[in-house]
């Protein structure tokens, strides 16, 4: 999924830093959604927008695309019981998820959605720093 992490995420950690960076208004919160379908022998692997059913706690309404197994149903219980959190307060924290500090430019802080949820500092920096790098070619 290079492709996907190349396409989207430096757009995404651009956006985070600026906002991070500003002096007034709330903090900055950055996910990464990496849990993979079970479908299609884990072809799908963490698709494009795969979150939002997990988000909005309805994903049997695409079993076919998400394989409707216990682990998916627990994952979008933590996924919506956080989003409706942070809807509620500005805060994402509840006690089904690690401790979610807010991202800044110096942490990089970010919360891994998977089977096992983390929060993790940095944690793609050296495949950003190479996929910053120009081509040989």
């Amino acid at each position: 999924m290079m492709d996907v992490d190349f396409m989207f995420r430096p757009a995404s950690i651009d956006f985070a830093n600026t906002k991070s960076s500003l002096e007034e208004g709330a903090p900055a919160y950055m996910y990464l959604f990496a849990w993979d379908a079970p479908i299609l022998d884990g072809m799908l692997k963490s698709g494009h927008c795969m979150e939002i059913a997990f988000v909005f706690n309805n994903i049997h309404r695409n079993e076919e695309y998400n394989g409707g197994t216990p682990e998916a149903y627990a994952l979008a219980e933590k996924v919506s019981s956080t989003w409706a959190a942070f809807a509620r307060t500005g805060d994402p924290n509840n006690a089904l998820i690690p401790l979610w500090d807010p991202y800044t430019v110096e942490s990089g802080a970010t919360m891994i959605f998977d089977n096992i949820i983390e929060a993790r500092n940095h944690h793609d920096k050296e495949l950003m720093e190479i996929g910053a790098m120009p081509s040989l070619f």
